[in-house]
């Protein structure tokens, strides 16, 4: 039987790592980094990184980033 992810990934078509903390909330609790951020990475490399959020995330700024760079 396929993992959570597993149903995520084939629903989505996902060419990528999906995962999934569970309703306990356990990974998040373990895990969390503050301040948090929104990051692109790719093959290891930093290619984006936001501002801190929750305050200073700029979706649009993201939103832009990704557009141009899928232009490349």
């Amino acid at each position: 039987m396929p993992s959570i992810s597993g149903y995520m990934k084939e629903d989505f078509h996902a060419k990528f790592p999906v995962l999934v903390d569970m309703m306990d909330n356990n990974t998040s609790i373990k895990y969390s980094g503050f301040p948090e951020r929104l990051y692109v990475i790719l093959d290891g490399t930093i290619l984006y990184a936001g501002g801190q959020g929750p305050f200073r995330y700029d979706i649009p700024e993201l939103k832009s980033w990704i557009e141009d760079y899928s232009k490349k």
